[in-house]
């Protein structure tokens, strides 16, 4: 049961990293580039 465990957080340990978004509920999604005007609502 610890060694499951064990595995489980190293899975989740090794995969938090791959995730670089974030989703805002009700926005779309918007690819910016550098440089480019962001307008704030």
């Amino acid at each position: 049961m610890f060694l499951l465990r064990v595995g489980t957080l190293l899975v989740l340990a090794t995969l938090v990293p791959l995730e670089q978004g974030f989703y805002v509920p009700g926005v779309a999604p918007v690819d910016f580039k550098v440089g480019d005007v962001i307008d704030v609502k």
